[in-house]
């Protein structure tokens, strides 16, 4: 802002106390309205002196806009006195240009516009002149329409949506000493907020984008030295932490997490592209299966979505998008069933797995053909195996709970979801063997209960 001069910044001052008014001081003085109050603004900061109020109150005169972000709420005021054909706010279409309300973003629920005679009054020479002016206010209550948090981050998808371009000419043949490897992300609870002295363990988005990615580097540079032909990724599993702006679950759980929504959802397409592209390094297919989770049911079913379209030409990513909440999947002699976890007892999976495995991949017989059987889910933030047999021990399942990436908010730790080192686990699987390796990545920022 540029320095005034003392004379200017008085003389403005002593120009609105004889006019009566910022539109007579303007017209006293031959310039701006603008220009007057930056004058005014000055005199007022610099040498601590306004107009006495004299003539109309400069109270009178202004620009209000007042949000209440909770409920999505706004309420807009203009007041300005104008002499005739002085350009100012009368319309509504001027009041909402001068507070930059969108319209794509705000609707207008109500709104009025009215005006009153006004005197003005001007010295000419030893005289005094009273000249006719116009107060016009124009009001109007707002209501949001779509959330500020969604326009942000939406802006910044529209550019991350476009297809990156093709970059494998021909897939890989398989090998027939080919490995699948399964990386389970579990529980990555990107968004979460947690304060070591209540949780034991501090926790943010940025400490959860550096964890995810950590241990995904980690396990690629570790199967580097295997034979893998196929990567597996379930995606989902509670991936994000909320699933609305308001901070809650699919079920309306209200939670800690890092208020910035948009940073949330944003860091999410990050660290998943991260995923992607180091995956992609492999020269191998990659599979991406949507596993819902009971967080971020709706998030992480848009968050597939973005990636299915961002990899549309890229042959070695395919992204399993369905809703569906159980998915399976077979590799050679293993059969695998997805599931986050949450709501089915984890005695019932073998058998929902017995039923469900053949329609699922349109095989009656794929059932009979394996004889590694594995229910992969989360949840409850740490590992656990139980073995079940169905008719006999060699025809049982074998149910993983995987472990948890995140350190806790307070509702988890209240929970006493407590039950291990964060982590994420990968295995690797042969064709014709059944499981082969595993490999767990183990935090290694962790800074809380199981490294004090």
């Amino acid at each position: 802002m540029t320095r005034l001069t003392e004379d200017q910044m008085r003389g403005a001052v002593r120009a609105v106390e004889e006019a009566g008014s910022q539109a007579g001081a303007a017209e006293l003085l031959g310039i701006s309205r603008p220009a007057l109050q930056n004058r005014l603004r000055q005199a007022k900061t610099h040498l601590k002196i306004e107009p006495d109020g004299s003539g109309v109150a400069e109270g009178d005169e202004g620009l209000t806009d007042k949000e209440n972000s909770e409920k999505g709420e706004r309420s807009v005021t203009s007041r300005v006195i104008l002499a005739e054909g002085e350009v100012g706010v009368r319309s509504l279409e001027e009041l909402l240009e001068a507070v930059n309300a969108d319209e794509e973003v705000w609707e207008v629920r109500e709104w009025e516009a009215n005006s009153w005679p006004v005197a003005g009054k001007r010295r000419k020479g030893r005289d005094e002149e009273v000249f006719g002016l116009t107060l016009f206010q124009v009001k109007a209550k707002l209501k949001r329409k779509v959330d500020r948090a969604i326009v942000t981050a939406g802006g910044y998808l529209a550019d991350k949506i476009k297809p990156i371009p093709r970059r494998t000419k021909k897939l890989p043949k398989p090998r027939r000493d080919g490995q699948l490897l399964m990386i389970n992300l579990y529980d990555a609870h990107i968004g979460a907020y947690g304060w070591a002295p209540e949780t034991m363990g501090n926790w943010d988005t940025e400490k959860a984008r550096a964890r995810v990615i950590d241990a995904v580097d980690e396990i690629l540079t570790e199967a580097s030295h295997y034979p893998i032909d196929r990567i597996l990724i379930p995606i989902g599993n509670d991936f994000v932490h909320i699933d609305n702006t308001r901070g809650e679950t699919a079920k309306g759980t209200r939670l800690d997490f890092d208020t910035r929504y948009a940073k949330v959802i944003v860091t999410a397409h990050e660290v998943l592209e991260h995923i992607a592209e180091r995956a992609v390094e492999m020269g191998v297919p990659v599979e991406f299966v949507f596993v819902p989770g009971n967080h971020d049911r709706h998030a992480s079913f848009h968050l597939v979505h973005w990636l299915k379209a961002r990899y549309a030409s890229e042959p070695l990513i395919e992204v399993d998008v369905s809703p569906t909440k159980r998915k399976y999947r077979r590799y050679g002699v293993n059969a695998f069933q997805l599931s986050h976890g949450e709501l089915e007892k984890k005695d019932r999976l073998p058998r929902i797995f017995a039923e469900e495995f053949g329609p699922a991949l349109e095989d009656p017989a794929a059932w009979g053909e394996t004889r590694n059987r594995e229910s992969h889910v989360g949840h409850v933030h740490q590992r656990q195996k139980d073995r079940y047999p169905l008719e006999t021990p060699f025809n049982g399942v074998t149910v993983i709970v995987n472990p948890a990436l995140c350190n806790l908010d307070a509702y988890h730790f209240e929970q006493g979801f407590i039950g291990g080192p964060p982590a994420a686990d990968a295995y690797r699987y042969d064709l014709f063997n059944g499981r082969v390796g595993m490999h767990t990545a183990y935090a290694k920022d962790d800074t809380g209960i199981w490294n004090r």
